[in-house]
């Protein structure tokens, strides 16, 4: 998981989402609340109003996502779903709140994680609690990183070696961002879905991969070498001008990488840098690519 980049919602779109979450807080009991936010939000593109505001929400979020259209929590599926960072079953009051939302594969949105939420209490405490369909929460403490408002990677740390998630080293066993990093873990099952856990090795190997091959191909000084350096790549245009060339391929092989899934996999890559054997090292830093 990466921190989103967030992005300003237009005027009219805000608007929309205030007056649909007015109606919602308006209402005198927990239980009522509740009810609204679902039928609202079920609802939403019912109306022309709605149908364009959810098609501009739908847009920015987008644009907002770790890779082109990739889900937020796994970053191995297509994010289709507009989810709620704070479940709208516990926190009505966050049904139609623009920072609420980010986009998320249907798999993560209704199949893990859904209404399953923590919350600490009290308030600021390492001490979560469940909470139950119907009850009204405790606190509004969540115990679930928030990657529009927290950086994932401050929080926790992905190992090289197993490819699994673990609390960052700085934060002790017990404490608030443990447990939050925890309990993440634990709803999205990022580290017990098989899947992830080979996807994110696979993902290891082809940005290995990906960066000799960026090395290679900065350094061929003609076409032969560059056709070597790129497996005969059949797009290779030998019209073009050989720098030319050469430069298209490097962005394209550039661009690859930064818009691959399991993108979180890279970063780390970059920040354990200096643990990485020295092969690795040396390729990061022929090619440039620890700033990118």
């Amino acid at each position: 998981m990466l921190k989103i980049k967030n992005k300003r919602l237009d005027i009219a779109t805000l608007k929309h989402l205030a007056a649909k979450q007015l109606l919602i807080d308006s209402q005198p009991t927990f239980t009522e609340r509740t009810a609204k936010a679902k039928s609202l939000w079920g609802s939403k593109t019912k109306s022309k109003d709605g149908k364009d505001a959810f098609k501009v929400i739908a847009e920015k979020l987008d644009l907002m996502c770790v890779g082109k259209r990739i889900c937020n929590y796994c970053e191995q599926a297509e994010a289709m779903d507009i989810e709620h960072i704070l479940p709208k079953g516990f926190f009505p009051e966050k049904a139609f709140i623009w920072s609420n939302y980010l986009l998320a594969c249907k798999n993560c949105n209704t199949g893990y994680k859904l209404d399953k939420a923590w919350v600490f209490v009290p308030k600021g405490s390492s001490n979560v609690v469940e909470l139950i369909r119907g009850d009204e929460p405790a606190s509004n403490d969540s115990a679930f990183i928030d990657p529009r408002r927290e950086d994932p990677m401050d929080l926790m740390q992905l190992d090289l070696a197993d490819f699994q998630f673990y609390a960052a080293a700085k934060y002790p066993m017990g404490s608030q961002q443990f447990v939050k990093v925890e309990k993440t873990i634990s709803i999205l099952q990022l580290d017990t879905r098989d899947n992830l856990v080979r996807y994110r090795r696979d993902a290891f190997v082809n940005f290995k991969r990906s960066l000799r091959e960026y090395v290679a191909v900065m350094n061929s000084t003609d076409y032969a070498s560059l056709i070597q350096a790129t497996y005969g790549d059949p797009a290779i245009d030998l019209l073009l001008p050989f720098d030319k060339q050469k430069r298209k391929i490097l962005r394209g092989i550039k661009k690859s990488i930064l818009t691959s899934l399991h993108i979180t996999v890279w970063r780390e890559m970059q920040r354990q840098l200096a643990s990485m054997p020295i092969d690795i090292q040396g390729l990061f830093k022929q090619s440039g690519a620890i700033d990118w």
